[in-house]
């Protein structure tokens, strides 16, 4: 029986595909520390590329891990990234708090495991980080407790990307200083006020006396599309 002769053509193939970089990833798991300060050395980086002055500034400076200035507006903002290398992206208490509404940014920077491919960025106004994590947190609080008589507060919060999908490569907001845009309730919170309801206007005032930075958001309008998308019968109480 002939032997069957080699198709160039897979032959070729098969080539190209040897000549593809294979996945590299960590060597071991990364402490905490390291993943924050990549996250703010690839933001400077890509910063850098689109144009702007960026330095990542010493530690602890308050609410700034980033300083950049606009070569084209000259003018500054400042950022706070979260980085993440799996999940959620993990914020705070504190991060509930409006700032004071000039040029002050969030992003988040959401590592892949393979090391040869490119973070992605979201790129939030700090009042919709606010927002966002503020009625999460509420809603969340809200829901019925699971084997205990009351759900335990806690100063974590967190953000899935899928919530701030809309945010992602946003780089035209830091030019256009559009922290004065509007929050749009993410699809995410709406499921969430559809599983546990929506708040009564009682239960969150109650709520806002025991959480000072929640108190300073004014949710009015976002609290009243909930309610419009939540369907009568479900829990609302």
């Amino acid at each position: 029986m002939d032997e069957k002769k080699p198709d160039p053509t897979e032959r070729l193939i098969r080539k190209k595909d040897d000549l593809r970089p294979a996945p590299v990833t960590a060597p071991g798991r990364v402490p905490a520390g390291l993943i924050g300060a990549c996250g703010e050395y690839y933001l400077a980086a890509e910063l850098s590329r689109r144009g702007w002055l960026a330095t990542v500034t010493i530690k602890n400076a308050p609410g700034t891990d980033v300083l950049a200035k606009s070569v084209n507006r000259l003018h500054m903002i400042s950022l706070q990234t979260k980085t993440s290398s799996r999940g959620e992206f993990q914020l705070s208490e504190k991060d509930e708090h409006p700032g004071s509404g000039s040029g002050e940014f969030y992003a988040l920077v959401k590592l892949s495991a393979d090391l040869l491919t490119r973070p992605r960025f979201f790129l939030l106004p700090r009042l919709h980080v606010a927002k966002l994590i503020g009625l999460r947190h509420a809603l969340w609080m809200h829901g019925p407790p699971v084997w205990v008589e009351k759900r335990k507060d806690s100063k974590m919060r967190r953000i899935n990307p899928e919530a701030v999908d809309s945010y992602e490569e946003r780089w035209d907001q830091l030019e256009a200083l559009s922290e004065r845009s509007a929050f749009i309730v993410p699809e995410q919170l709406v499921r969430m006020a559809k599983r546990w309801g929506v708040p009564s206007a009682a239960w969150l005032e109650e709520y806002a006396r025991n959480h000072t930075n929640y108190a300073l958001l004014d949710l009015s309008q976002e609290w009243a599309v909930l309610r419009e998308k939540v369907p009568p019968g479900l829990p609302n109480s």
